[in-house]
């Protein structure tokens, strides 16, 4: 099951904001990310990484993090993410 909670901030508040959701995450099957039209910021527990738009590299990385945190693929979609916030919901 996936439960997804969406917010807006600030957008000057999002690097703070997501280094504190860093130490709260549950250490598997845990993360959240923040989305602007040319980035996003994905939070996993203790690390944050950086996706630019059509940055196919970054999202590969972004995706080999992920899974040591037991992320399923088919929820790191980053790539997509700049269209459609939530693709694995399709």
């Amino acid at each position: 099951m996936v439960e997804v909670v969406e917010i807006e901030i600030d957008e000057a508040m999002i690097p703070s904001i997501a280094v504190k959701l860093s130490t709260y995450l549950l250490p598997k099957k845990y993360y959240c990310h923040f989305v602007d039209p040319n980035k996003l910021i994905v939070v996993f527990p203790m690390c944050l990484c950086l996706v630019s738009r059509e940055n196919v590299a970054e999202a590969e990385r972004c995706k080999t993090i992920g899974r040591m945190f037991e992320i399923p693929d088919r929820q790191m979609q980053f790539e997509k993410m700049f269209e459609t916030d939530h693709p694995d919901a399709e």
